[in-house]
């Protein structure tokens, strides 16, 4: 019934729905995943600086334990304005060790989203995740690491360079493209030490 309240709510109209705000964020407690999805999803027909309102609310079912729930929560983030998004980058970075790859590649997603400059303090944790058990996390790390300042890859090149020899071609191609961004010399000097 719950569930079937909350979807009837996300057929209105946005301005109307922004009226059920509230109301809609008290049901992200509910002990039913199936309604704390539908919730979100209703959330997310909003404007992102209307649900960004309620960012608290939804970072606390970041840790949720239905994995569609953390999914949801971290892709609605992406959806906020980088300097929005950056002041829940670290509830994200927990999220890079989640036991669901498709919530962990959420998350590199959504990092990338940030300004280089805030994407930056966060490049320790990505270069960790390049060791991810999932292909596309670690080659979503290595497009993201990509979107860094030239300067920036260069402290992250060696472990960009070992994952030259990683078992998934598209790994490998990402490696290259982010590598083709650095500066020619620091290119080569990384080069040199793979070989």
């Amino acid at each position: 019934m719950r569930e079937a309240v909350v979807k009837t709510l996300g057929k209105l109209e946005p301005a109307t729905l922004e009226q059920h705000g509230a109301a809609l964020v008290a049901r992200l407690a509910d002990s039913v995943s199936s309604v704390r999805l539908a919730v979100l999803e209703t959330l997310g027909k909003l404007e992102p600086a209307t649900f960004a309102q309620h960012g608290a609310a939804l970072v606390a079912r970041i840790k949720d334990s239905d994995v569609d729930v953390r999914r949801t929560v971290v892709e609605m983030l992406g959806k906020l304005e980088p300097g929005t998004l950056a002041q829940h980058g670290a509830a994200l970075v927990a999220r890079l060790k989640d036991s669901d790859a498709e919530v962990r590649l959420a998350v590199v997603l959504t990092l990338g989203k940030l300004e280089p400059g805030t994407l930056e303090q966060h490049g320790a944790a990505l270069v960790a995740r390049l060791e991810d058990s999932d292909a596309d996390v670690r080659r979503a790390v290595v497009e993201t690491l990509g979107k860094l300042e030239p300067a920036t890859h260069a402290q992250h090149g060696e472990a960009l360079v070992a994952r030259l020899e990683d078992l998934d071609e598209g790994v490998r191609k990402a490696v290259v493209e982010t590598l083709g961004k650095l500066q020619p010399l620091d290119s080569l000097a990384l080069a040199g030490r793979a070989i």
